[in-house]
């Protein structure tokens, strides 16, 4: 049996809201580009199933590990559903990482995780990339640039040995300019590490009181430097530079070995620009 004369208009007030909504999310969803092309049809029912990302406003705190050199301890960085999206996002370009040496990029022993790119331009990445950037004031240039953020993955028995993040020398920017660059400060994203045993993230030569279990001292907790143990959202923050520019020694680091589970990290690397005079870098 059909519908009745007084039902009609009602059907129709419901089908034009759900094609109204139905619009409204596709134009939602096109304001986001993620590099996949859909049908129109297929675009409203991608929509409805997986909403586009919003960068939300979000809280932190923080707790001064060390004044000089300057690291600081960030809780609830990044939220738990922002973490399992960039994981989401990492996780298709995992590879086997790899360190500088003279220059060139080459796997090493020294370094047995994996890592890959974040791309830039997801939703998810520049939402933490404008927070980042908010968190560090006046230290970022004013053009505030990041290099290309990545995701790193240890699994059991994976490591990463002491390190440091800066170049020993500038690097010069491949677009075709002539600026040069290091990495002024470096932002560390625990994304996982539920039930992770070992795999801290540890400074030999910073020297800090124990932080309510989310670092203790020393590599086996009695002395030599601060180790820093996994926690998803949290964040660690340090300058890699001396004021002249040169990298300071104090903050090198190691990923220590991983005994059991996994750890799923983001490194940012903030740029800071030099110019070259007479031989000498300065900022």
């Amino acid at each position: 049996m059909g519908p009745t004369a007084e039902e009609l208009p009602l059907r129709k007030i419901v089908l034009s809201s759900y094609a109204i909504a139905a619009i409204f999310i596709a134009a939602s969803w096109s304001s986001y580009s993620y590099g996949i092309s859909f049908s129109p049809w297929q675009a409203v029912l991608g929509s409805l199933r997986t909403p586009a990302f919003v960068c939300e406003p979000h809280q932190y705190t923080t707790e001064i590990v060390s004044i000089d050199p300057l690291l600081i301890y960030i809780n609830n960085f990044v939220s738990a559903s922002e973490a399992e999206l960039l994981i989401a996002e990492g996780e298709p370009n995992l590879e086997t990482s790899e360190v500088y040496r003279n220059g060139v990029k080459q796997p090493a022993t020294s370094r047995t995780s994996r890592s890959g790119a974040l791309p830039p331009s997801s939703a998810i990445v520049q939402c933490i990339l404008s927070r980042s950037s908010a968190f560090m004031g006046t230290l970022l240039d004013l053009d505030g640039d990041f290099g290309t953020p990545q995701i790193v993955r240890y699994e059991k028995g994976e490591k990463f040995d002491t390190h440091h993040d800066w170049y020993d020398t500038p690097q010069r920017m491949k677009d075709g300019t002539s600026r040069w660059f290091n990495r002024v400060a470096s932002f560390f994203v625990y994304l996982d590490g539920e039930g992770v045993q070992g795999g801290e993230t540890w400074f030999p030569f910073i020297e800090a009181r124990d932080g309510d279990g989310k670092w203790i001292r020393g590599e086996d907790g009695e002395g030599g430097g601060t180790k820093f143990v996994p926690r998803r959202g949290n964040a660690l923050f340090w300058v890699n530079l001396h004021g002249n520019g040169t990298g300071d020694q104090r903050v090198v680091h190691a990923g220590l070995p991983l005994a059991e589970g996994r750890k799923t990290a983001m490194n940012i690397w903030p740029r800071k620009f030099y110019r070259r005079e007479r031989g000498w870098w300065n900022f």
